[in-house]
């Protein structure tokens, strides 16, 4: 299990160094990953895609990629584009790391 932290501010100009790193971390067989959005104040349409091409990439690769901590405006807008029902979503990495039954995680961050 692989935990990302995403911190501030995610636009446009961020989306591709946000594709290379979250494709580091779905190299594995059965990738399973949390993105810890706890610190993350706003993120645009440019790494909303990011995040959704990348979770259909693990899912098709039989692992999960689960959100965690969303709060604020990066809430709003999961909610708005109708996602917080479509990505695993809880309110704490711990909470998204034993649910997935596996807390030997590995962390990074961005």
């Amino acid at each position: 299990m692989t935990v990302v932290t995403l911190r501030g501010e995610l636009d446009f100009c961020g989306s591709p160094a946000l594709q290379a790193y979250l494709s580091d971390t779905g190299q594995q067989t059965q990738p399973r990953s949390v993105a810890d959005l706890a610190g993350l104040a706003f993120l645009d349409c440019a790494c909303l895609t990011v995040l959704v091409r990348h979770c259909q990439d693990i899912r098709s690769q039989g692992g999960s990629f689960t959100l965690a901590g969303p709060h604020g405006l990066v809430h709003q807008i999961l909610a708005i584009n109708g996602l917080l029902a479509w990505f695993d979503v809880h309110d704490t990495v711990q909470e998204a790391v034993s649910r997935s039954g596996d807390d030997s995680g590995h962390r990074a961050g961005l």
